[in-house]
């Protein structure tokens, strides 16, 4: 079915900023977005990551971008549009939930793009598995293991065609403490002598 509204309900990105430059693990991020309606006023919008407590410290690109649906493979079918390429659903149960769970032309979507592979096997993402684990399944002789770029990423439905995408980089460090005075490693107690 198919309908018509009278007007130009769009918005398009056109830029993102951040109320900070540096980020530590464990921090909420957010990041301001810049909306241009079709003949209207822009706004802002605020996206929101959570970012993981054990990151390690580095640069990683954000992109915010309009929610095209995601291309989904299963057998000789495909589903969705253009977009990323997650790892194809191993049985309809799971191409069912990854279609529900895709974002639509309407939503904001903000994604962060870390440093880390993340295992996938018979179509599930196994995120935040301990480094020992993703070594052992790193081994040769897990075919059925795929590897794919860790990422954070969220969404907000904003009511509006949202098209176009902005990216810049996210700078994560870890806060260092030093204690003045020197170093007190020596004496268990902390006093140097």
């Amino acid at each position: 079915s198919v309908d018509i509204y009278n007007g130009h309900n769009t918005a398009s990105v056109e830029r993102i900023f951040l109320k900070q430059g540096k980020f530590e693990p464990g921090d909420t991020l957010e990041v301001g977005v810049q909306l241009k309606p079709y003949r209207r006023p822009a706004y802002v919008r605020t996206l929101s990551f959570k970012i993981p407590a054990n990151l390690p410290s580095g640069r990683y690109p954000l992109v915010v971008r309009g929610g095209t649906p995601m291309m989904s493979r299963f057998g000789g079918f495909s589903f969705g549009g253009g977009g990323d390429a997650p790892t194809p659903p191993a049985t309809i149960a799971q191409m069912v939930t990854r279609l529900q769970e895709q974002s639509v032309n309407t939503d904001l979507v903000g994604k962060i793009t870390l440093n880390s592979a993340v295992p996938a096997v018979e179509g599930e993402r196994l995120s935040q598995l301990p480094p020992p684990i993703i070594a052992l399944m790193r081994s040769d002789r897990n075919s059925a293991v795929r590897f794919e770029r860790d990422e954070i990423k969220t969404s907000l439905p904003l009511g509006v065609v949202v098209s176009g995408s902005q990216q810049m980089f996210v700078n994560i460090q870890k806060h260092v403490t030093q204690e003045a005075g020197g170093s007190s490693r020596n004496s268990p107690s902390g006093i140097s002598e």
